[in-house]
């Protein structure tokens, strides 16, 4: 259970979307650590994102496609991650 309401209101209801999606356990349990309150959800994703999407960068380059696809594709849904339940006032 996380302290900020709001953030523990979305897990529980979306942590089953977010592992049948293909986020990693442990990647929900390191984002959850470094927020503190809703207005770091975005962000937070955002960085989670850009750092798969620089590995799979990296790994595109040293012709390691299969990885680097994966981790294009993790990026991607952690990027839909970060926005797609992040608003404050609908």
């Amino acid at each position: 259970m996380h302290p900020d309401p709001i953030i523990a209101r979305v897990m529980d209801t979306w942590m089953p979307r977010f592992l049948g999606g293909g986020i990693a356990y442990y990647d929900i349990l390191t984002a959850l650590d470094r927020i503190q309150t809703w207005d770091d959800w975005g962000p937070v994703w955002m960085e989670m994102a850009a750092m798969h999407e620089g590995l799979a960068e990296e790994a595109w380059n040293q012709g390691r496609r299969i990885t680097a696809v994966q981790g294009f594709q993790t990026a991607s849904a952690y990027y839909h991650i970060a926005y797609f339940v992040y608003t404050r006032d609908m």
